[in-house]
């Protein structure tokens, strides 16, 4: 065996897109126990994921980028995550469209904001909690200190400037 030439094929076997998570987990776990342990040790790791939401999630996901791309141009990726609210448990998780062409996991290495997404939410439980629509609330500059960190915190929007009164 040493005599004969070394075949390195370039391929990664599985699915393109659980790829993401497969690899969040090796990395996360070669991190908690080690490289020895998690190649050596025949560990078994069980997710939180669901099998069947994670795959509708998936051809779902993969039809619109397909149908983006064709718009918006062979580049557009995205991801996505969906957290079982009162567990906390990751049901379905997308690191993007496909790891052969990138590794990069939209889901856990982008660092965004949460935008627009958060919106729903928020608006939700102001009505919930018995302001209208039409109550005005003011869009002005805001500083905290939040538990544990030494420093303000001082939300800011895409525009960076503030809009005074405005209904919700």
């Amino acid at each position: 065996a040493v005599e004969k030439d070394l075949v390195i094929k370039d391929y990664i076997p599985g699915n393109s897109i659980r790829l993401y998570i497969q690899e969040r987990i090796r990395q996360w776990a070669e991190k908690k126990w080690g490289k020895d342990v998690l190649y050596c040790k025949g560990l078994r790791i069980q997710t939180t994921i669901n099998k069947e939401k994670q795959a509708l999630a998936e051809t779902l996901f993969c039809v619109k980028v397909e149908e983006l791309r064709k718009k918006i141009g062979d580049q557009l990726n995205g991801g996505m995550l969906s957290v079982e609210s009162h567990t906390g448990k990751i049901r379905v998780c997308i690191g993007g469209y496909n790891f052969r062409e990138s590794q990069y996991n939209r889901a856990f290495q982008a660092v965004r904001q949460m935008g627009s997404s958060f919106k729903p939410i928020v608006y939700t439980a102001a009505l919930l909690s018995g302001i209208e629509m039409d109550s005005v609330m003011v869009d002005e500059p805001v500083q905290m200190r939040l538990p544990g960190c030494t420093h303000l915190w001082r939300p800011k929007n895409w525009t960076n400037r503030f809009d005074g009164p405005m209904t919700l």
